[in-house]
């Protein structure tokens, strides 16, 4: 019986190579417009590998790696990039092809040292096939993709684009794809301010590009003669931008809806970014007009627009969760929430409406609390309730809760800020050209830091004022000292209690630091910070991670030991080390960690570093649930993550805290060994003596900063979650005993004091 399925097996696989090889390949079929049969047949032969020859495989995944990219999966344009590569012969072409395609991949992420460095090995790996005859097809799309890459970095060249268009003579749809490309590249260069238009050079290159993108346009027609293609969707949607940039509103506008035609056909969407892409920039430009009119027209059509291509938006997403994907980033901005939410907070400015601060809340929490349902309900639901829980738990904590939402076009750092009575919307910036800083997750330099100079003073003062100033107004008259911070993917790093109230040179940071107002502690969403409002935790045990390292990759952390024999003298402890790391994963527990973090701003994934071969990454605790469990990460930079813009942030505290964490105390920069040894021991001390854990973490900060320690000792660490207690170990009643003793002698001495009287009056 087995045998014969196997036969039968075979016999299937030989029926479908057959089929399969009797007709055009994959990418053939693509380059000739069919791009469903191309991907019917890709998807055929990419879900049997073994049952295919590598040429037919091949050219299946470089198919799949194209239309993904095309589509604008970028990660899986990537897996398929390196597929392709592990079947090919690895020549100088196929060298230098996939580093240029795996440019152009980091050129999506917009990762531009990555960008450069794949540039260079490109390059170099072609410069070995300039004399060698080679397909002009494999050399088109070598300098299509390098082209395409280098926009933003020293080997930005327009030739490659030329070669390209030049090797394709007589390829239409590769001459229009590239030519679209030609025109991306062209419209970098023309991104300009409206005084730079009277220069003839720019006006020179506006009139090329348009002719490009006509030329474009021919070609994509002789294939698709209906206008109907993700070819032609792309192709109007740069020429929209270009037109833009010329200053021609109503001409992009037009081309806005040619771009949203060519993408529907027979009622289906060819390209969900592309749509999802094109609708934000409506959005944008409605948005520019509202601002010079004033209009609230163009307010009211914008909601209407966006809920509209929200479900679009959401099936683009879901492809992307099809592949498991760590993280994206939604860097071409197709994401359409920030828009409505600019929309939502211009109509409360304007109107008053709570219902607008309603929908704004219900759309922030929907994000930040990654819900995958894309129902317009829960959108449009009035979250009335939902506030009234924040300003209850605000009145009973005597504090305040900031659910900050960064937007970038426009440029807003809103804030729903929650009183005990009241909540309302703002936008903290403090004049509307002002442009937030870019790349926070960076701005902690440990050299800046260890200098504590003026300057960065300076950028801390420029931060407040950017994210706080008119928040810290309203504080300051109703007397609040507490404050949650929701924070935003975008401000992850950003450490509130060392904002500067002050930018002069002779007043100290310490003293005008928002921490000597304020006791921040922070939160991921709304509803985490609702449920996680419960009575206090007292842990009796502590559980310490703390790795013995031994090699030259990561130095040995002789002060963090010391720190380990310390908290064995103090409380009830677990060494984990020579355990399971999975014991980690437990509910109800409290856990140190004192090691290294390989972490970035950058990197999909941060590591809690073991030994040389072994750590604990961020996304093993994605299906865990360590409900009740508090993680004191004491490592370099275990506080900061990727900004992944929908996803939120990818860090440790976001990860755990999702899983049901208690709390998390972590680190925004990279700390000394000696100086995170000395601030532990100090807070320790605090928790034994009965303090909370947020209060402990604040009297040691306020500590070391009395005592002229410099930030960067103090100033790295971040409280998310709840306050807990820790018992120390149980120990005789010493002060018992000595009060005891002291009665005895204090009897004592009246005896003799006494026998002393009786012996005197008898004389």
């Amino acid at each position: 019986m087995f045998r014969n399925l196997i036969k039968f097996y075979l016999f299937a696989c030989c029926l479908i190579s057959v089929k399969l090889t009797s007709q055009p390949l994959p990418l053939n079929l693509y380059w000739a417009g069919k791009t469903d049969s191309a991907l019917i047949v890709a998807n055929t032969i990419s879900a049997k590998p073994k049952a295919f020859a590598a040429s037919y495989l091949a050219n299946a995944y470089d198919f799949l790696a194209e239309y993904n990219l095309e589509q604008g999966h970028f990660e899986n344009n990537k897996k398929f990039i390196r597929a392709l590569f592990s079947l090919n012969n690895h020549t100088s072409i196929d060298s230098a092809l996939f580093f240029a395609r795996f440019a152009n991949y980091y050129h999506c992420n917009m990762m531009w040292d990555s960008v450069a460095y794949f540039c260079s090995k490109a390059i170099k790996a072609y410069a070995h096939n300039l004399y060698k005859p080679q397909e002009n097809t494999v050399n088109a799309r070598y300098y299509s993709y390098i082209g395409n890459a280098a926009r933003c970095t020293k080997y930005r060249n327009a030739n490659y684009l030329d070669s390209a268009v030049l090797l394709c003579d007589n390829h239409t749809f590769l001459k229009a794809l590239h030519y679209r490309r030609y025109a991306t590249f062209n419209s970098d260069l023309l991104n300009i301010p409206e005084k730079e238009w009277k220069f003839k050079k720019n006006v020179v290159l506006y009139k090329n590009t348009t002719a490009i993108l006509n030329r474009a346009e021919a070609l994509a027609t002789k294939i698709y003669p209906n206008k109907k293609s993700s070819l032609h969707g792309a192709i109007y949607k740069i020429w929209s931008l270009v037109v833009m940039d010329r200053g021609q509103v109503d001409e992009s506008l037009q081309l806005v809806n040619k771009t949203k035609e060519a993408l529907i056909d027979k009622g289906a969407v060819l390209n969900y970014a592309d749509y999802s892409g094109i609708s934000t920039f409506e959005a944008t430009t409605n948005m520019n007009l509202y601002y010079k009119s004033q209009q609230l027209d163009y307010l009211y059509k914008n909601e209407k627009s966006l809920l509209d291509v929200v479900p679009i938006w959401g099936k683009f997403y879901k492809k992307e969760n099809e592949y498991q994907i760590n993280g994206f980033d939604d860097e071409y901005n197709l994401n359409p929430f920030q828009k409505l939410l600019a929309v939502y907070f211009e109509l409360y400015q304007n109107t008053k409406n709570k219902i607008y601060l309603s929908k704004a809340f219900s759309l922030i929490e929907f994000i930040k609390n990654k819900r995958t349902a894309f129902d317009l309900a829960v959108l449009n639901k009035d979250y009335s309730k939902a506030l009234d829980s924040i300003e209850k738990l605000c009145k009973l904590k005597r504090c305040s809760v900031v659910n900050y939402f960064v937007t970038h076009s426009p440029a807003i750092v809103l804030a729903i800020v929650s009183l005990p009575d009241t909540t309302f919307m703002l936008n903290c910036l403090p004049t509307p050209n002002y442009n937030p800083r870019d790349n926070i997750n960076n701005i902690y330099e440990i050299g800046v830091i260890k200098n504590d100079d003026y300057n960065f003073k300076k950028l801390n003062y420029i931060m407040y004022r950017a994210y706080f100033s008119k928040i810290d107004t309203i504080l300051q008259k109703r007397k609040i000292k507490k404050v949650v911070i929701i924070s935003d993917g975008f401000l992850n790093a950003l450490n509130f209690d060392i904002l500067q109230t002050d930018s002069a040179k002779f007043i100290s940071m310490t003293h005008s630091a928002l921490f000597s107002k304020y006791k921040f502690s922070y939160a991921i969403s709304a509803r985490s910070v609702v449920n996680n409002n419960q009575d206090l935790i007292q842990y009796t045990h502590l559980n310490i991670l703390a790795p013995v390292y031994n090699s030259t990759s990561y130095p040995r952390l002789i002060f963090g030991e010391k720190l380990v024999n310390t908290l064995n003298t103090l409380y009830a402890t677990t060494n984990l080390n020579n355990i399971s790391k999975t014991i980690i994963f437990k509910e109800n527990q409290l856990v140190q960690f004192i090691g290294h973090v390989k972490s970035s701003y950058l990197q999909n994934e941060q590591f809690l570093i073991l030994n040389d071969s072994t750590a604990i990454s961020n996304y093993e605790f994605r299906n865990q649930n360590v409900s009740g469990s508090s993680y004191l990460l004491n490592g370099c930079q275990s506080g900061i993550g990727r900004n992944v813009k929908f996803d939120r942030v990818n860090n440790f505290s976001n990860v755990l805290l999702k899983q049901k964490a208690y709390s998390v105390i972590s680190s925004v920069w990279p700390i000394d060994d000696k100086e995170n040894a000395e601030f532990q021991e100090k807070f320790y001390f605090f928790l034994a003596v009965g303090l909370s854990s947020s209060d402990a973490l604040q009297k040691a900060k306020h500590y070391f900063a009395q005592h002229n320690y410099p930030v960067s000792m103090w100033g790295a660490y971040i409280y998310y979650g709840n306050d807990f207690y820790l018992s120390p170990k149980k120990t005789p009643n010493t002060l018992l005993y000595l009060v005891l003793i002291s009665f005895s002698i204090s009897i004592l001495i009246l005896v003799l004091i006494k026998a002393k009287l009786k012996k005197a009056k008898s004389l």
